[in-house]
């Protein structure tokens, strides 16, 4: 009998595996993708979407045409349940599919969870095809609040008041963060930064942790933040169906060895935000490392198959980010340097559209 492999979630990895795999004609197994949506958006240019500087057919992967090319079945469906003793799947249609081989890159989640009223008033765009939707929803808010000082909260606070300043609209944007903006960055980064965000309007409240939300109003430590709209992109949190299942580990996600295997369950592996990496549990989540697990994760699953070792996963001690800062800027950072100005944007643009070229 064939084995089946089931991928759950079209994330970079995954999407990227699906090209690998419509190079072969003959397959060892029979492979099975699970999506919620048909299209997954790419995060790279997210910022450059909402500003209006790529439209939405040129930001997403038509996941279902790239299984129908590479010869894979495509269910449009969400994973309700997962019971690995029996190695089923549940879904919200109210499928359920086994498999011999399970793989997971479903993102990460909203991270609200300990704040009253941010799930009933805040919008997301995880899992990511919400993100046109919610786009929509938010033009033209007067008070436009993003909570979340990490690139992407940075990104989609630029991108918003670039939109907003070339309609000649007069709204405000407000970035909220816990800490410092971009933590992680170099002071003079940081600086470079906050000089952007204020000469392009937006209002950084830094150290301002979201305490709870209503209908009209942030509320955080020291003061209350009005808006009429708000996106929540603070954190990553965990997919609940790792903790329903009994292998979610002590922060939630999927805890994998360094072969991106499941440390509970030997035929179940993961990529993405929605794993960490057992032996590099501080790596950040982002498309990077995601993209990063890609040849570990196809080939892994191919050498469980045939029963053979599996290779390990070495994470890259640094890589290329480029942060739009909107209007065609950005700011480069790579091995302790940075450069800001169009130039970079350009350079972000070229790596963006040609990743995106691969899957048209």
């Amino acid at each position: 009998m064939v084995a089946r492999v089931v991928l759950v979630g079209a994330g970079h990895a995954h999407v990227s595996l699906l090209r690998k795999e419509m190079k072969k004609s003959v397959r060892e197994a029979e492979w099975m993708l699970i999506s919620p949506s048909r299209y997954q958006y790419y995060s790279g240019m997210y910022a450059g979407f909402i500003e209006g500087l790529y439209s939405e057919p040129e930001i997403r992967i038509d996941v279902k045409r790239l299984c129908e090319k590479a010869g894979i079945r495509f269910i449009e469906d969400a994973v309700s349940q997962l019971y690995p003793q029996r190695k089923e799947l549940h879904t919200e249609g109210g499928s359920v599919v086994s498999y011999d081989l399970l793989s997971f890159n479903i993102g990460s989640s909203a991270a609200w969870e300990h704040v009253p009223g941010a799930e009933q008033y805040a919008h997301t765009i995880k899992p990511t095809h919400r993100l046109p939707t919610v786009v929509q929803q938010v033009k033209g808010a007067k008070n436009l609040a993003i909570v979340g000082g990490g690139a992407a909260g940075v990104e989609v606070a630029f991108a918003f008041q670039s939109y907003n300043e070339k309609h000649g609209s007069y709204q405000t944007t407000s970035l909220l963060t816990k800490g410092e903006i971009m933590e992680d960055l170099r002071e003079e980064d940081k600086a470079l930064l906050k000089n952007e965000l204020e000469r392009a309007g937006v209002q950084l409240y830094e150290q301002a942790a979201v305490k709870e939300m209503t209908p009209s109003s942030l509320i955080t430590r020291q003061e209350k933040i009005p808006y009429d709209k708000a996106i929540w992109l603070a954190g990553s949190g965990a997919p609940p169906l790792f903790a329903n299942a009994d292998l979610a580990g002590e922060d939630g996600f999927l805890p994998v060895k360094h072969t991106l295997q499941s440390i509970e369950d030997p035929d179940i592996f993961g990529a993405g935000d929605c794993i960490t990496v057992q032996s590099h549990p501080d790596l950040p989540k982002n498309g990077v490392y995601a993209l990063s697990h890609t040849p570990v994760l196809h080939e892994n699953l191919l050498r469980r198959l045939r029963r053979h070792s599996l290779r390990p996963y070495r994470p890259q001690e640094r890589y290329l980010a480029i942060i739009s800062l909107g209007k065609r800027k950005a700011l480069l950072l790579y091995g302790g340097r940075s450069f800001i100005g169009r130039l970079s944007w350009r350079l972000k643009d070229r790596i963006d559209t040609r990743f995106m070229k691969k899957f048209k």
